[in-house]
């Protein structure tokens, strides 16, 4: 049986959207790829897609994926398709693709799931304990 596809949604521009340097974008996918680990780790019996993944593997080919974004955002959006649920993180604010990927996943009926920083709970600047933060995605995943 194949695992469960949970899908991580993270701006990959952020704030700075068109006006984004190579370094915020790969800054915003390295957090992002930390986040999706943590995810990997603890929940190995599902499979997370993350888009950050995808600029690193073009950006070490050569290909600037900010040329490319409406192609990169319509692949997210089917692999959205493919997904049992999105992980939202929320300590981002969220970008007009993040946008773009929770309506889809909304209105094609895949759960949609707001989570803080795993990074906070992981250096201990988040306001609950380690199990009640795994408890809380667990609980989700449950409903999946």
């Amino acid at each position: 049986m194949s695992k469960p596809l949970i899908y991580l949604s993270h701006p990959i521009r952020g704030k700075a959207g068109a006006n984004v340097t190579l370094e915020e974008m790969a800054r915003n996918n390295e957090y992002a790829i930390s986040e999706g680990n943590w995810l990997r780790k603890t929940f190995p019996y599902c499979k997370f897609y993350i888009p950050g993944e995808m600029d690193g593997f073009l950006l070490e080919r050569g290909i600037d994926p900010c040329k490319i974004v409406e192609g990169l955002l319509a692949l997210d959006l089917a692999i959205i398709d493919t997904s049992v649920g999105v992980i939202v993180l929320d300590t981002f604010e969220v970008s007009a693709g993040m946008a773009r990927e929770i309506t889809h996943a909304k209105n094609t009926g895949v759960q949609v799931f707001y989570l803080s920083s795993i990074s906070s709970y992981i250096t201990g600047s988040s306001y609950i304990t380690g199990d009640e933060y795994e408890q809380k995605i667990t609980e989700w995943l449950g409903t999946l």
